[in-house]
């Protein structure tokens, strides 16, 4: 997966963990399955944005890690629930 999408530090992967574990302990209702891939892959830009020099962009989330299954909205809207979270 590192080489794929180029991470460098792999606290990266780490931090992904750790912000959708507490971003998920912080829901009071169940979310969808499906919301699972976007959660994970927004836990991921936004721990590359936080640790990495040349984080992934948004583009590689939408097209490579997703296939297109989410629109650019979808990753910040899920992106701005998931920090609100997580403070």
């Amino acid at each position: 997966m590192g080489s794929k999408i180029n991470i460098e530090d792999k606290q990266v992967l780490f931090l992904a963990v750790n912000l959708m574990d507490r971003f998920f302990h912080a829901q009071t209702t169940s979310l969808p399955s499906k919301d699972l891939q976007l959660t994970a892959v927004t836990a991921l830009f936004i721990a590359s944005k936080n640790l990495e020099v040349d984080p992934i962009d948004l583009k590689t989330c939408v097209r490579t890690l997703c296939f297109g299954k989410y629109s650019k909205l979808h990753f910040l809207e899920k992106e701005t629930a998931i920090r609100q979270a997580c403070d």
